[in-house]
């Protein structure tokens, strides 16, 4: 019920920045403290570190389009150029994204990151392994009767 589900927690800031190499600072930066704000208001919920999930987006258009498109990194480092340090490739999630949405991406076009946004999920978790010890010798049904 209600008491195995997860806990999530969003924030989410405006940007307004090009997804360059001069800004992947200041995206990091701004994703590390948008992740650090999650982690420490899931941990007021009660959640330890161990059981806390976070997921990076981007919401990403081309430069003079209106259509933007919220994209989670890639971890597959194709391009270290484009690769956001820690959390994976933005750019190449937005191109396939783009290419998928519209059939096609457009060339020579500076990417805009309109907003910065991270998910912070805590994991519920009720479940317990228990050990039941091995039998000591064959195993015979229960005899019983009913009325």
């Amino acid at each position: 019920g209600m008491a195995l589900a997860d806990v999530v927690y969003e924030t989410q800031e405006p940007a307004g920045i090009a997804l360059s190499e001069d800004n992947r600072g200041t995206i990091k930066s701004k994703l590390d403290e948008l992740s650090q704000v999650c982690k420490e208001h899931l941990m007021g919920q009660g959640f330890d570190e161990d059981s806390i999930v976070l997921e990076p987006y981007l919401h990403l258009r081309y430069e003079g389009t209106d259509c933007a498109l919220m994209c989670s990194p890639d971890k597959v480092i194709d391009n270290q150029d484009n690769y956001i340090y820690t959390y994976g490739d933005f750019q190449k999630t937005f191109f396939e994204r783009y290419r998928s949405e519209f059939g096609f991406v457009l060339e020579n076009r500076s990417v805009i990151v309109d907003d910065i946004r991270v998910r912070g999920s805590g994991k519920t978790s009720l479940y317990e392994e228990t050990s039941i010890p091995e039998a000591s010798g064959p195993i015979y049904p229960e005899k019983t009767t009913t009325t």
